[in-house]
């Protein structure tokens, strides 16, 4: 559902950046801005889709997962460059949040990037002892 109505947002995304420019946003910026957002999205979305069928099949500790949070991390570090780029063309506090909260977002799936990679270690130490 959540990559549909991505998929659909595609299609307003020239429209949403004609109505930036009244908040005195250049339309190359904000067309930047909304594309490279959405590219973003629906990485996201379709990294936690992997993960979340690993879950479901009893399998979460597998270097794929690893690799998707440390992709996570990327695309989230991006949205927050995203964010400051928006911040310098329109100075708003919501957008210093938004990119403060991608950041840690990012941090966050770093910690747990390491954290997967390491069980997915130990996993593999303890399949080869039995």
């Amino acid at each position: 559902l959540t990559l549909v109505a991505l998929c659909i947002a595609f299609f307003f995304i020239p429209s949403v950046s004609m109505l930036a420019c009244f908040w005195s946003i250049p339309l190359f910026a904000s067309l930047i801005f909304f594309y490279l957002g959405w590219v973003c999205a629906v990485e996201l979305a379709w990294l936690f889709i992997r993960i979340m069928f690993t879950v479901q099949e009893g399998t979460p500790f597998v270097q794929q997962n690893v690799r998707s949070l440390r992709r996570i991390a990327l695309y989230c570090g991006i949205c927050a460059l995203d964010f400051l780029f928006a911040l310098f063309f329109h100075p708003s506090i919501t957008f210093g949040f938004c990119a403060a909260i991608l950041f840690f977002g990012c941090l966050c799936a770093l910690v747990l990037a390491g954290v997967f990679a390491q069980s997915v270690q130990y996993k593999e130490e303890n399949d080869l002892t039995i």
